[in-house]
């Protein structure tokens, strides 16, 4: 079906935004609504959706929703400090592929030897995050990190 003025997505704008709250949690400790809105409008509920997945998946404590002068925001000291997988909170494959990529994004952000070659990583991937999965979801899900963390760079230039 065509549906006129249909924007293209390379991916979903829930999941690159969850990543991207997580990318902001993990290295700055603090993750602004603007931060988020460069990938599409986010409002609070939206906010409160993400936090709660990414807290149910193990990435990150329970938050609450904070505001100051520049916005509403999450704020945390310490993340989960672990280099176990994240599991996922419901049987669907949002959630699976949310804990993949939080999963790899935390391997990546601590320079976890098994993050460091690529060959290496896509071993664990297939045996621990993903097995019978294939080379194409291998890929995407490291695109999917990609696109987040472009959007990361390109707020933190700003």
């Amino acid at each position: 079906m065509y549906i006129e003025n249909r924007k293209k997505k390379i991916e979903s704008d829930k999941l690159i935004k969850e990543i991207l709250l997580y990318l902001y949690l993990l290295r700055d400790g603090k993750a602004y609504d603007y931060q988020l809105s460069v990938v599409s409008p986010t409002f609070e509920r939206t906010l409160q959706r993400y936090s709660k997945e990414l807290s149910l998946s193990g990435a990150i404590p329970k938050i609450r929703l904070k505001h100051d002068e520049n916005g509403l925001f999450y704020e945390v000291n310490d993340l989960i400090n672990t280099n176990k997988r994240f599991y996922k909170y419901e049987d669907n494959d949002h959630s699976n592929r949310l804990a993949r990529v939080i999963t790899i994004a935390y391997l990546k952000e601590v320079n976890h030897p098994i993050a460091s070659k690529k060959t290496d990583l896509k071993k664990f991937y297939f045996e621990r995050l993903n097995p019978n999965s294939s080379d194409k979801t291998f890929s995407r899900d490291l695109k999917l990190l990609d696109l987040a963390n472009k959007y990361y760079n390109n707020n933190k230039q700003k």
